[in-house]
């Protein structure tokens, strides 16, 4: 019954619950349930184990953004090649 389950359930889109043919025999009904859960708690356990692998290598997102925005900045400096002791073109404050 899980293989069966499973091809039934395998699509990602939108919840269809309401147009499936469920199973009559609550005996088969609820172990289709039950392959689902566990379906679905293996699912997120791995998600979950892929996140803190991805928090590990590369940081949190506001670090990760910090990173990112100081290699624009570096980036940007460099391209910049204006000459910053000519200051002919800044207006004198009184």
């Amino acid at each position: 019954m899980s293989l069966e389950a499973r091809r039934r359930f395998s699509s990602d889109t939108s919840d269809r619950s309401d147009k499936l043919d469920w199973p009559e025999d609550p005996e088969v009904f609820a172990n289709t349930m039950i392959c689902l859960i566990n379906q679905a708690s293996y699912l997120l356990r791995r998600q979950l184990e892929r996140l803190e692998q991805d928090f590990l290598e590369r940081g949190r997102f506001t670090e990760r953004l910090y990173r990112e925005r100081c290699k624009a900045r570096d980036l940007s400096d460099a391209s910049d090649k204006s000459d910053r002791s000519d200051r002919s073109d800044q207006t004198k404050t009184p």
